[in-house]
């Protein structure tokens, strides 16, 4: 690497921790180009839940009636919190209270692949 292109590195780099960005964190993160949509990263974690759930049919009908309809083919990047509060109005609307919370966890977990 060149002096100019360490310097223009170094100079973006710097930039980036004055947003908050952590180059160390970035680095270590996986980089999962197969995720792009929530369709793409729900069909992942199902898989993981039907390995250790007794019944992942739940968590898979819950995704699938009420949440995929909603965000499935929304690039992750692209999903805010309001979505999510919407999905779960919705369904509490519905008279759907537990399921409501069942939607609001699976929603925070299939990152982490965390099964309820």
């Amino acid at each position: 690497m060149s002096l100019v292109d360490a310097k223009s590195k170094a100079a973006h780099l710097r930039a980036g921790i004055k947003e908050g960005i952590d180059p160390i964190a970035e680095r270590k993160r996986s980089n999962n180009a197969e995720y792009k949509t929530v369709n793409d990263i729900a069909k992942d974690w199902l898989q993981e839940c039907a390995k250790r759930l007794e019944n992942p049919q739940i968590p898979e009908r819950v995704y699938r009636k009420d949440i995929a309809p909603s965000i499935g083919e929304l690039a992750i990047t692209r999903v805010t919190p309001v979505d999510i509060q919407s999905i779960i109005r919705k369904i509490k609307d519905s008279n759907r209270p537990t399921i409501s919370n069942d939607a609001l966890i699976y929603c925070g977990n299939p990152p982490t692949f965390n099964c309820r």
